[in-house]
């Protein structure tokens, strides 16, 4: 291990860091005189991309759940359930995202990836859909770029960095692991 205790670590760090972020821009975004994304949210957002894909998931399933099971009687329950599984799911993806982020780094000089399988079946499986989610980010940071909405240069500019930093990094990690596993398994056949 070249850096041992990452893994818990850099969880701890950013979540001390995403919290009071989180809930200073959840104060701010609420107000009625906001009208864009306050800049705790759009920070934190930046640093943690693939953890707003885990919440933008939760968030739209909740939506779908919470009327269902909402009645008249527990009205103002799912009201503020609501407004809490949001950050909620943020700050549990951004904790285990750098989480996996710590054991990849623990792992460095090791044949192995920390949350990749050793088999090959799995391990191509895995990366590939790291790979995806890498193309994905990627996409949906051309996608930001190039809405009409977008005003704030400085915003676009921080999520386009952020975004593609973090593709890059997917990309680059698991093309090359993808790559060395796919050529150890034909030099084996």
């Amino acid at each position: 291990m070249v850096w041992p205790r990452l893994r818990y670590a850099l969880p701890v760090a950013n979540l001390l860091v995403a919290a009071p972020l989180i809930i200073s821009g959840y104060k701010h975004f609420h107000s009625p005189r906001t009208r864009f994304l306050p800049i705790e949210l759009l920070v934190c957002h930046s640093i943690n991309v693939p953890a707003v894909f885990f919440r933008l998931a939760v968030v739209r399933v909740a939506d779908k759940i919470v009327p269902i099971v909402c009645t008249p009687r527990n009205l103002e329950t799912c009201y503020y359930l609501t407004h809490l599984i949001d950050p909620a799911a943020f700050l549990f993806a951004v904790g285990m995202l750098w989480y996996a982020v710590g054991l990849e780094l623990e792992s460095i000089g090791q044949e192995k990836r920390a949350i990749v399988p050793s088999g090959t079946g799995a391990r191509v499986s895995i990366d590939v859909l790291l790979i995806l989610l890498g193309v994905s980010l990627a996409l949906v940071t051309i996608l930001n770029l190039i809405r009409p909405e977008a005003h704030d240069r400085a915003e676009i500019a921080l999520q386009a960095f952020s975004g593609f930093a973090w593709s890059s990094v997917l990309l680059f990690a698991y093309a090359s692991d993808l790559a060395r596993c796919l050529r150890a398994s034909f030099s084996l056949s």
